[in-house]
């Protein structure tokens, strides 16, 4: 893996610097959530560095690549969603990252997915939470996300379904499928 002050270097000049301070602030805020959380700290720094890197590229550029089966009706009205799949893509192949976990991150920090790592719920929920956005009901969520990472995602998913419906947008089924199984697994939990 290169270093991430290459990977920095090469986003500030790829991106708007409000996308890179965006970037700076979720790597800080994430830290501290992955150090709360027992995630590794170096696989979530590669994760958050990289995980805006394609935000800035036009619709034609971001689907170049892609699997079929990550362009689904909503990346084909939204080709900017796809950024983190295209992320993972450079991680790999300008980066030289191999771990999957970090890869598999990257995909998951826009629309989440059934099999989400801890890695990646700590990148989706810094996205959501760094410093800077604000929204009704952010603050319980901060507080949320330090008792219980699963509780937190959920309503973290719940809070963007909302907010997509209320936009009249399309609706991922990876946020559908993730907000599902996590909260089949805290009802499965609080039974025992």
């Amino acid at each position: 893996m290169k270093p991430i002050s290459l990977i920095l270097e090469s986003l500030k000049t790829r991106v708007k610097s409000s996308r890179y301070e965006h970037t700076l602030r979720v790597m800080t805020y994430g830290e501290s959530l992955a150090k709360v959380h027992g995630v590794c700290l170096e696989q979530f720094m590669y994760a958050a560095a990289l995980h805006d890197y394609c935000k800035a590229l036009d619709d034609w550029d971001m689907l170049i690549g892609l699997d079929s089966h990550q362009i689904n009706e909503v990346i084909k009205d939204q080709p900017n969603l796809a950024h983190g799949f295209k992320a993972a893509q450079v991680a790999k192949e300008k980066y030289d990252i191999h771990d999957e976990v970090i890869l598999k991150s990257i995909e998951d920090h826009t629309f989440g997915s059934e099999t989400i790592s801890d890695l990646g719920k700590i990148l989706y929920l810094s996205d959501h939470l760094e410093p800077k956005r604000y929204y009704e009901g952010i603050e319980d969520l901060r507080q949320l996300v330090l008792q219980d990472l699963n509780e937190a995602v959920v309503l973290a998913a719940s809070n963007t379904l909302t907010y997509e419906i209320n936009q009249g947008h399309l609706l991922h089924e990876d946020t559908i499928k993730m907000r599902n199984c996590l909260l089949m697994n805290l009802k499965n939990e609080k039974q025992l």
